[in-house]
């Protein structure tokens, strides 16, 4: 019913008003925070099942573009592509608090509170911006997909060979 492209934008569109409402929430509201990370991970699991059924809509395209059959190399660039951002998105906090002051156990300075809100509220809202707007750009929308999709199985059924060969006649 919907262009996966625009889905990806309301998901973020989700996650970052979710991320948003909970940086502005008094630190002892336990329960609205929680309802806040709810919807964070509402919008973070839309966003990760469309950008994987994307893959397969990039791998046919190319197949139809180009006329050779590229599903490996697209979805395993993809996956690639995937685990280093999921790499450097583990990884900043733990930098972001070693360069901000961050002490565990102790009362937070200002500099370490910054830090805090950079890791889990700034830096990912500021990432899944641009990402939504990149998704403006995005052409393959339920029509054109289609339409390839189509123009693949007629392709492949022309080239398809027998699945088995008639066995030879007896006398």
């Amino acid at each position: 019913r919907f262009d996966k492209a625009h889905l990806i934008i309301v998901a973020g569109i989700i996650e970052v008003a979710a991320i948003s409402a909970f940086h502005l929430m008094p630190v002892d509201a336990v329960w609205p925070q929680t309802a806040a990370q709810v919807f964070v991970g509402v919008g973070l699991g839309k966003m990760m099942m469309l950008a994987y059924s994307m893959f397969t809509d990039i791998a046919e395209y190319l197949e139809w573009s180009t006329k050779r059959q590229m599903t490996g190399l697209a979805v395993s660039g993809a996956v690639f592509a995937v685990k280093t951002g999921v790499a450097i998105g583990a990884a900043l906090p733990g930098l972001l608090f070693a360069l901000t002051g961050f002490e565990a156990g102790a009362v937070q300075t200002a500099d370490a509170r910054l830090g805090i809100d950079l890791a889990f509220a700034i830096v990912p809202a500021a990432i899944i911006i641009p990402a939504g707007v990149a998704m403006l750009f995005y052409k393959l929308d339920r029509r054109t997909i289609a339409h390839f999709e189509s123009e693949l199985a007629q392709r492949r059924m022309q080239s398809a060979p027998t699945p088995f060969p008639s066995p030879p006649e007896t006398l």
